[in-house]
């Protein structure tokens, strides 16, 4: 064979062997993100059977969370603490994420907010201006647990004091942020000694849960979000919502922290609204903005809507590449092995005379 003709034959080889590298590595990467997607979907299965009938009639019907902005509405299922709420918001196409913090005693449309059950906070915050795309639910008693899933919270606090544990151990909780774990967000509550001091310390620990599950982080936490959702909340969010959320925290961008402040009426506080929902602020808005730095791993949008859209699905394409790239293997073996004398010799020989 000429020397040109043996050139062609290598650069087809080598071509052959980069390719079968290349579905290996993209079989290897499909089928991890499925099998994320799969446990994902199944905790938020779980979680989405536990949301009251009521209150998923409240919600209105919404395109995906990449698509436009959208509010999500997190607070306590039960117990005096259930009146405190902290909403999270997503503008996509400015990549702004916001949390506005509401007190129990917050004025909500003529009433306070302690006093509605979640389906009437729902209505209440409509008539506001804010539409509440998604709601979450946490159950008190797994606070606990779910802190401790989640790595530890930071919360802000604002006195000084002392807690005792079951075992008679004293806690001390400094005034500023503190970095708690499930026992010490357990005692930080337990503590409260009146029902203001149990609305404060209950809603600070809603709030360091809430930032916590929305932190930028990659998407090999999406079981961990999953579990969460699954063993302590419940919620109408989707699988695709949870993917679209850690996306758009990948991103990065401006990240904004608003407060109510207590026994105030939200309609008297226009500016931290129009300021949360990602309309035009006006000058010393009241909420604190810091900047995010986008991952610099995170994946194209268009490869996040395919995960959002095909899920699980994913494992069939998975195995399909397996099989093809097994294949292909198959025959550079064929074409690179001993000489055979077998009933397929004809077909084997006619590969050789391809790839010698």
């Amino acid at each position: 064979m000429e020397a040109g003709g043996r050139l062609l034959v290598r650069l087809i080889q080598v071509s052959a062997v980069l390719l079968v590298v290349g579905l290996c590595l993209a079989a290897v990467v499909l089928g991890w993100v499925a099998y994320e997607l799969r446990g994902l979907s199944g905790d938020i299965s779980q979680s989405q059977a536990r949301l009251p009938a009521p209150v998923r009639a409240a919600l209105p019907v919404h395109a995906g969370v990449l698509d436009h902005p959208q509010v999500t509405l997190v607070r306590y299922s039960s117990g005096i603490s259930a009146g405190a709420a902290v909403l999270f918001s997503t503008v996509p196409d400015r990549n702004l994420a916001a949390f506005l913090t509401l007190p129990p005693s917050t004025q909500v449309n003529g009433s306070p907010l302690h006093d509605l059950n979640t389906r009437q906070a729902i209505g209440a915050l409509k008539a506001e201006g804010i539409t509440v795309d998604h709601v979450a639910l946490i159950d008190p008693a797994r606070v606990g647990p779910l802190v401790d899933g989640l790595g530890g919270i930071t919360v802000d606090n604002k006195t000084t004091f002392v807690a005792l544990t079951p075992d008679g151990r004293e806690l001390r909780f400094d005034r500023g942020k503190l970095n708690l774990d499930g026992n010490h967000a357990e005692a930080y509550v337990g503590a409260a000694t009146t029902r203001e001091q149990l609305e404060r310390a209950s809603e600070a620990v809603l709030a360091g849960i809430v930032h916590k599950v929305l932190a930028p982080t990659g998407f090999q936490r999406m079981q961990t979000m999953g579990g969460v959702l699954a063993n302590s909340a419940a919620t109408d969010l989707t699988d695709g919502d949870v993917v679209g959320l850690v996306e758009l925290r990948l991103r990065g961008g401006a990240a904004l922290q608003c407060q109510v402040p207590r026994h105030t009426s939200i309609a008297g506080q226009q500016a931290t609204v129009n300021q949360f929902l990602g309309k035009t602020a006006n000058p010393g808005s009241p909420c604190r903005v810091h900047h995010v730095e986008g991952a610099q791993l995170a994946p194209p949008m268009t490869v996040v809507r395919v995960v959002q859209h095909y899920g699980w699905r994913l494992f069939v394409g998975s195995a399909l590449l397996m099989m093809l790239l097994a294949m292909i293997a198959a025959v550079v073996l064929v074409m690179r092995g001993p000489k055979v004398d077998t009933p397929h010799k004809g077909a084997v020989e006619a590969l050789r005379h391809l790839f010698p």
